[in-house]
C-alpha cells in the first residue's frame, strides 16, 4: 500500500464482503455513568510513524494558515480491535481530508488504556501510527466521527463551496478499510462538522449532522435510513433540528466539534456532544466541555416499521468541564466518546461504560498527543475476584484531588523510583495523599517510602484486597504517610507474599 503523504485513497466497499458488525454496547444508566466520568485524564502519545512530511500537521505548518491543517476527528475501535485508534484531519493546503490509523500495542485491551508516557515522555515503540489514508481530495476537512460497531462515520466538507458528505467506511480490518458509497450522504450548500449514526429499535439508522458553519442555522440535520439494509441508503432530505429548540431554554450557542449518539438498556437515545468555549482554542484558552443530551422522538419515528421522521425533543441533562492541558488535548480539535464493553453478570451481553477521548490540533515533537478520560469506579462496586479487573488510583492532595496516578491491573504496575515517572506530564514524587482501590482477596499493593522498594526507613503502607473498593481521604491517618511515597509494587500479583 503506497504510504506516500498524503495518503492512499480508501477503496470500495465490496457487497460480496456483507456489511460490517453495526451494534454498539448499551449502556445500563447513562446519566449515571456520564457523571462517573472522570474530569483529570490519563495522557497518551503516538509516534507519527514519520508518515506526516515536515511542519505538516503542526502549529508552524502554514503560518497565518494553521487552522487549514489540523486534527478534527477521535475514536478507539472495539474489541477485537481495541488496540486502534482513529484519527481524521485536513491538509487544506493539499486540498486532501485524511483518516489516521494508529496501533498502540503496549496497552491493555478490554479496559482503559492508561498513560504510555509514565517511564518516558516519548511513547513505546509499538505505539505509532501506522496508515494514513486520503479521504477527498475536494472536500478537505474531515470532522468530528463516531463508530457503530466497526462502521466509521466521517463528515467532510469544503469552504469554497460550502457543500459536504457523509462517508461510511468499513473499519473491519482497520489497514484495509472500504467506503461504501452506496449510503453516503451529500449535502448541496450545507457543511458537516460532525456526524454520528444510531440503530433505532425498528432497525433502520438514525444519522446526525451538526454544523455550525454555515449560512444556516447552529443545527442538527437528521436523516433516516430508507430501510433496515444500510446499504441502501438514506432519505434524501433530512429534517432539521435548530439548536434554538434545545431545552432548557436560554442555554448559550454552542459550536459542537464532535457528537456522539449513546443507548440505553431501556432503548433511550442520548448524545454526548464536545465543544471548547474559546472560538481561537488553542491559542486562547478556553473550557473543554462535554454535553449529555436526551434525544426524544416520537414513536413513529424510531418503533414503527414504516418510520417517518417528525421531530425530536432536545434536552441538556448534564454537563460537565474536563482538564486538557500541555498540548495533550482540545475539544476544539478532536473528541470522542468509546464504549468499553464490561460483562457485569454470566450474560451474553456486555454492558458499556463510557470514555471520553480528546486530541491536540497537532503533532508535537514528531508525536500525535491524546488524552483519555476513564470512568471513576463507585464505592458501592461489585466485588472482583480477578486482578485483570484490580485497580488502585492514586492522588496528589487529600479527598482525591490533583493529579492521579493511575494503575491498572498489572500493566506498568512496578514503579521503582516516583523521581523518575510523569502524571499528567508532570513529576510525582513523593506527592501521594489519597488513595483508591479495588483488589482481589489476597493481592497486595505495597507503597514504598523510598525508591527501589527499600524498606530502610520504618514503615510501608500495604493495600490489601478484599474484592471491594477501599478509600483512604488522607493518608497522614496512615501512619503519616502523606507525601511518602517514592516507589510502589505487588507483592506476589499472584497471592503470595514476597514483600521485604
Amino acid at each position: 500500500m503506497p504510504r506516500a503523504y498524503p495518503g492512499s485513497a480508501v477503496p470500495p466497499w465490496d457487497p460480496a464482503d456483507g456489511l460490517p458488525q453495526l451494534d454498539n454496547p448499551e449502556v445500563a444508566n447513562v446519566a449515571l455513568e456520564f457523571g462517573r466520568m472522570r474530569t483529570v485524564g490519563e495522557y497518551l502519545a503516538v509516534h507519527d510513524g514519520r508518515l506526516i512530511p515536515g511542519r505538516k500537521y503542526t502549529d508552524t505548518s502554514i503560518g497565518a494558515t494553521e487552522a487549514r491543517m489540523h486534527f478534527q476527528g477521535i475514536q478507539r475501535m472495539g474489541p477485537p480491535n481495541e488496540d486502534i485508534l482513529l484519527l481524521t484531519g485536513g491538509d487544506q493546503p493539499a486540498g486532501a481530508s485524511h483518516l489516521f490509523v494508529c496501533r498502540l500495542g503496549s496497552r491493555p485491551r478490554g479496559r482503559p488504556w492508561g498513560s504510555n508516557l509514565r517511564f518516558s515522555r516519548k511513547p513505546p515503540d509499538t505505539d505509532r501510527l501506522t496508515e494514513l489514508f486520503t479521504l477527498d481530495r475536494r472536500l478537505w476537512h474531515a470532522g468530528g466521527i463516531s463508530l457503530l460497531g466497526d462502521l466509521l462515520v466521517v463528515p467532510l466538507e469544503d469552504d469554497a463551496t460550502g457543500t459536504s458528505r457523509v462517508d461510511f467506511i468499513d473499519m473491519t480490518d482497520p489497514f484495509a478499510p472500504r467506503g461504501l458509497s452506496s449510503c453516503c450522504i451529500s449535502r448541496t450548500a450545507a457543511k458537516a462538522g460532525a456526524a454520528s449514526l444510531a440503530r433505532l429499535p425498528n432497525q433502520h439508522f438514525l444519522c446526525a449532522v451538526w454544523s455550525d458553519s454555515d449560512s444556516l442555522p447552529r443545527r442538527i440535520d437528521f436523516y433516516l435510513s430508507v430501510s433496515s439494509d444500510l446499504a441502501d441508503g438514506f432519505a434524501d432530505l433530512p429534517l432539521c433540528w435548530e439548536h434554538d429548540r434545545l431545552l432548557p431554554a436560554g442555554r448559550a450557542a454552542v459550536a459542537w466539534q464532535n457528537i456522539n449518539f449513546v443507548v440505553q438498556k431501556d432503548g433511550t437515545l442520548f448524545m454526548i456532544a464536545t465543544e471548547n468555549s474559546s472560538n481561537l482554542a488553542p491559542y486562547v484558552k478556553g473550557e473543554d466541555r462535554v454535553d449529555l443530551l436526551h434525544v426524544e422522538f416520537p414513536r413513529r419515528t424510531t418503533h414503527d416499521p414504516a418510520p417517518v421522521l417528525a421531530m425530536p425533543t432536545i434536552t441538556c441533562i448534564a454537563e460537565k468541564v474536563v482538564t486538557a492541558d500541555r498540548d495533550f488535548g482540545n475539544l476544539d480539535a478532536a473528541g470522542g466518546v468509546y464504549l468499553e464493553r464490561w460483562w457485569s453478570g454470566p450474560g451474553p451481553e456486555p454492558e458499556a461504560r463510557i470514555a471520553l477521548y480528546s486530541a491536540y490540533h497537532w503533532r508535537v515533537s514528531s508525536t500525535i498527543r491524546f488524552i483519555e478520560y476513564s470512568r471513576d469506579v463507585p464505592a458501592s462496586e461489585g466485588a472482583i475476584a480477578r486482578i485483570e479487573d484490580g485497580w488502585i488510583d492514586l492522588f496528589e492532595h487529600p479527598n482525591f484531588r490533583g493529579q492521579r496516578l493511575s494503575i491498572a491491573g498489572l500493566t506498568d504496575a512496578e514503579i521503582r523510583d516516583y523521581r523518575r515517572i510523569h502524571v499528567q506530564d508532570c513529576g510525582f514524587s513523593d506527592r501521594v495523599s489519597s488513595v483508591r482501590y479495588q483488589l482481589p482477596p489476597g493481592i497486595v499493593y505495597r507503597l514504598f517510602r523510598d525508591d527501589g522498594f527499600r524498606p530502610k526507613r520504618a514503615g510501608n503502607l500495604p493495600l490489601v484486597g478484599d474484592g471491594l473498593v477501599h478509600e483512604v481521604t488522607d493518608l497522614r491517618t496512615q501512619a503519616g504517610f502523606d507525601n511518602q511515597a517514592s516507589s510502589s509494587r505487588y507483592d506476589d500479583p499472584r497471592g503470595a507474599d514476597s514483600s521485604p
